[in-house]
């Protein structure tokens, strides 16, 4: 009686297959391939070709099926412990990847109804400066904030008119969690940076900026911009009065502010030479 194990050779051994003769039949015993096969096979023992790659042979000699079956179990174990390296290393991939995956903020569908009327809402319509509470929007609020200010209320058509359709701006929102890119197609937002970065939003001249939970940072696009700068001028202010009427309507404190640190801002948000920072909403509760 003897046994035939393959391998491949490389750094470190692959273990194929175990090939047991017992009174003249040969069995596929084990096999770490793709698909799991048990193969009778007649005649002369052989080694089954089960793929390409350069193999080589490893003799077993013994003379009982016992010491056949003792080696087969020994390469059982080689096995498994191979196999439980490749599990463990799926499974730090797997955290990995969730953890890129963390990196993203699923945000609920926004709601389009309610509210209060719109003559009520302009009438309550300000800006405010003090009084802010830095607690964080639950995510409804912040889709709806989102929406309101740069989503999509028709196929290809925005919350916001923008000169000859350009919609050239991005809105990003520095939270307390992280700088965020709204991406109001998937609605959801990509974070692209850890930090709050208040320390470029003026906030030593101002500091009711460092209680304020949500800074929404709208970026145009000069390249896709129809009408040049003065074109993303006036359609950023679509984009804030939207803003102004949602935290009216909810109750919330919003001002815009033109006090930031541009290049320090592009910076953070990884902004491409054709972008720049206009203009910059502060949005939150209020005492």
């Amino acid at each position: 009686m003897y046994a035939k194990i393959v391998q491949t050779e490389g750094n470190e051994p692959s273990l194929l297959g175990v090939i047991a003769e017992v009174q003249g039949k040969q069995t596929l015993k084990s096999t770490i391939h793709s698909k799991r096969c048990t193969k009778r096979l007649a005649g002369r023992c052989r080694i089954l070709p089960i793929n390409r790659r350069r193999e080589r042979i490893l003799p077993f000699c013994g003379n009982s099926p016992s010491q056949v079956k003792g080696s087969s179990l020994r390469l059982k174990n080689e096995v498994m412990n191979m196999m439980t390296r490749v599990a463990l290393a799926a499974f730090g991939a797997t955290l990995f990847m969730g953890s890129a995956f963390a990196q993203t903020i699923e945000l609920p569908a926004p709601s389009k109804t309610g509210g209060k009327p719109l003559m009520e809402v302009l009438n309550e319509r300000k800006s405010t400066r003090d009084g802010y509470v830095n607690e964080d929007l639950d995510l409804q609020t912040l889709s709806d904030l989102l929406w309101s200010a740069y989503g999509f209320n028709r196929v290809d058509k925005r919350t916001v008119p923008s000169a000859n359709d350009s919609q050239e701006f991005s809105v990003y929102a520095l939270l307390n969690k992280g700088a965020y890119l709204y991406d109001a197609r998937g609605n959801a937002l990509q974070k692209v940076a850890d930090g709050t970065y208040r320390d470029l939003l003026a906030n030593q001249k101002q500091p009711y900026v460092n209680d304020v939970p949500v800074h929404l940072v709208y970026v145009g696009n000069v390249s896709k911009s129809k009408a040049g700068r003065e074109g993303m001028l006036m359609d950023v202010g679509f984009i804030s009065q939207n803003v102004y009427l949602y935290a009216a309507s909810k109750g919330l404190g919003t001002v815009v502010r033109a006090s930031f640190d541009g290049r320090g801002l592009a910076k953070v948000l990884k902004l491409q030479p054709q972008q720049t920072v206009v203009l910059v909403q502060a949005v939150g509760r209020v005492k």
